[in-house]
């Protein structure tokens, strides 16, 4: 009996292990320069005088996808990138630190093409 419980343990301790590290997926680099060029082209589509963009760390998330952090003139941010199985990208959200810039007026309603 406790053979059984043994190797149900261990199976049950390898399918998540593998599981898990799935999840963490690397993507390749073209990814993370097209999410970076994605970004940018975002906060400058979107948010008014966004003209200082640089990124201070890009790494995968660990629910999937990437997360990029930097600054835009000198404020914090950070995007969340989605990214398919076919590696097509998308803005998911972003978090804004203090100081960051407004969003432009006629992006406030619907966000602007970017």
């Amino acid at each position: 009996m406790i053979k059984i419980k043994n190797t149900f343990f261990i199976a049950v301790l390898l399918l998540l292990t593998g599981s898990c590290s799935t999840m963490n997926k690397a993507y390749d680099e073209d990814v993370y320069e097209e999410s970076r060029k994605l970004a940018t082209s975002f906060l400058q589509a979107n948010y008014q005088d966004a003209e200082n963009i640089e990124y201070t760390e890009v790494k995968d998330s660990p629910v999937g996808g990437l997360m990029l952090a930097g600054t835009i003139n000198g404020a914090e941010f950070s995007v969340s990138i989605s990214v398919s199985s076919d590696n097509s990208i998308a803005i998911g959200s972003i978090g804004k630190g203090e100081n960051f810039p407004e969003i432009k007026p006629e992006c406030a309603e619907q966000l602007c093409d970017y």
